[in-house]
């Protein structure tokens, strides 16, 4: 399991990442030619996240070809310089983390990016990774080569 969190190197530089987009594609890599599985996991809504930003992350992704994801919502928990700085910026549309079944909510909302949007940036990832060949007809991939 990997937290490669973005695609964008702005974004990783905003959360102090200390990482690169190049030595996540090189430790990607290295992985692979060492025959490990890769369940990659990423983070709609962090400092900087347009819908731009959501666009290039999901590209990110599947150039990687990573054996599976995951995505997650941002969640500036108080206490943080996350929600320190969601707080002094207005960025918190919510401070109510779950909604009453337990399901995640989306509590940031950028000027430019709304929390409805991050929210559903979520589902859109998942259906732009896994709604591919590699995963709807996996015997022909092995057969046929990558599809990209």
């Amino acid at each position: 399991m990997v937290g490669y969190e973005s695609g964008n190197e702005q974004i990783l530089k905003n959360i102090k990442k200390g990482v690169t987009r190049e030595q996540a594609v090189q430790f990607t890599r290295d992985c692979r030619k060492l025959g490990l599985s890769i369940h990659g996991a990423f983070i709609m809504g962090l400092p900087g996240e347009t819908r731009e930003t959501i666009r290039e992350t999901i590209e990110f992704a599947k150039r990687l070809d990573l054996n599976s994801i995951q995505a997650s919502l941002a969640s500036p928990y108080p206490g943080t310089e996350f929600f320190a700085l969601c707080k002094r910026e207005g960025w918190l549309a919510s401070e109510t983390f779950l909604d009453d079944s337990g399901h995640q909510n989306c509590v940031i909302s950028y000027p430019h990016l709304s929390s409805q949007e991050i929210y559903d940036a979520v589902e859109l990832f998942y259906n732009k990774f896994y709604f591919r060949p590699k995963f709807i007809a996996p015997e022909y991939h092995a057969h046929a080569g990558r599809w990209r």
